[in-house]
């Protein structure tokens, strides 16, 4: 969780790192599956059906909607490559992980 002012609070996790591993969650040099859930000031993460992170956001500063980017951590020199992305808008009067559309292609959605 992050508080209003900033403040990250751990309040439990998910699962043990090593856990994690040991099940063959992340495919090393290999395509792995992302699945990011971010509705209003919570978000979810799975790697490959794991859930890995779930987050209340509650600082005033974060942008609540507008923009999406991907991201890698810092480290050593590395190639990260996507692709088959899908971005589903979520009706925020629909409960937690509903889906507005059906995936049936490009009609409905709305645009700038």
């Amino acid at each position: 969780m992050i508080d209003p002012t900033g403040k990250r609070n751990v309040i439990a996790k998910l699962a043990d790192a090593k856990d994690l591993l040991a099940a063959g969650y992340y495919k090393n040099n290999d395509w792995n599956d992302y699945t990011i859930v971010a509705q209003g000031n919570r978000l979810r993460t799975w790697v490959n059906g794991y859930q890995t992170l779930e987050l209340i956001d509650d600082d005033p500063r974060r942008l609540a909607r507008g923009i999406v980017a991907l991201q890698i951590h810092r480290g050593k020199p590395m190639v990260v490559e996507f692709k088959d992305l899908r971005l589903q808008i979520l009706d925020a009067d629909l409960a937690p992980g509903s889906r507005k559309f059906n995936d049936k292609g490009q009609s409905g959605w709305v645009t700038d």
